[in-house]
C-alpha cells in the first residue's frame, strides 16, 4: 500500500543569518524559486516593501524583535522529492529553520517509513546548521511561541 505524509523537521540554529537560511536552502533544494514579496511580507505596510529577496532577508536578520516565517519550494527539476525549506525569524531574535518533505512509502519497505525519513531528515539538518535542537512533526506544523518556546518543547520532548 502507498501512502504519503509530510514530513516537518525543524531546528533552532545558531544565529539569525542570512548565511545559514541560503546554506540550508542549497543543501535541501538546489536552487530556490524566488519568494513573492506579497506573499513574503506585509504588503500594506511600505515599510516592509523590499526591491529584492536577498535585502528583504537581510533586514529581518538584522532586526532581532520583527517576527516572520518564509518558505522556498526548489525550482522545477531540482530534486527528486517534494521539499520545501523554511525560515522562521522570531520575535526573541532566534531562527528556526525548517525542512518539510513528502514521505511516499511502500508499508513494506521499513527502510522507507516516514519515521526513518524524518529521523534522517532531523539529522541531516542539524549538521547542516551545526545545531543539537530540533524536533520532526508528522504532517502537523508545531506550535510554538518564539524560539525560547520552541527550544523548552524540544527539550520535554527528548528521551533522557
Amino acid at each position: 500500500m502507498i501512502s504519503s505524509q509530510d514530513v516537518l523537521c525543524f531546528v533552532s540554529a545558531t544565529s539569525r543569518s542570512l548565511a545559514i537560511v541560503e546554506k540550508v536552502k542549497a543543501h535541501f533544494l538546489g536552487k530556490a524559486e524566488e519568494l513573492h514579496g506579497d506573499y513574503a511580507c506585509k504588503k500594506d505596510d511600505p515599510k516592509y516593501v523590499f526591491p529584492s529577496e536577498y535585502e528583504m532577508l537581510e533586514y529581518f536578520c538584522s532586526h532581532s524583535s520583527l517576527a516572520q516565517s518564509f518558505y522556498w519550494h526548489p525550482e522545477t527539476g531540482e530534486t527528486s522529492h517534494k521539499a520545501m525549506v523554511g525560515a522562521h525569524f522570531t520575535a526573541d531574535g532566534m531562527l528556526i529553520v525548517s525542512v518539510t518533505v513528502e514521505a511516499r512509502t511502500d508499508q513494506a519497505k521499513a527502510e522507507a517509513s516516514p519515521l526513518r525519513l524524518g529521523s534522517s531528515t532531523l539529522d541531516e539538518l542539524k549538521a547542516v546548521v551545526g545545531s543539537e535542537v530540533g524536533l520532526v512533526s508528522y504532517s502537523v506544523f508545531p506550535k510554538f511561541e518564539d524560539g525560547r518556546d520552541f527550544i523548552a518543547q524540544c527539550k520535554s520532548l527528548s528521551v533522557q
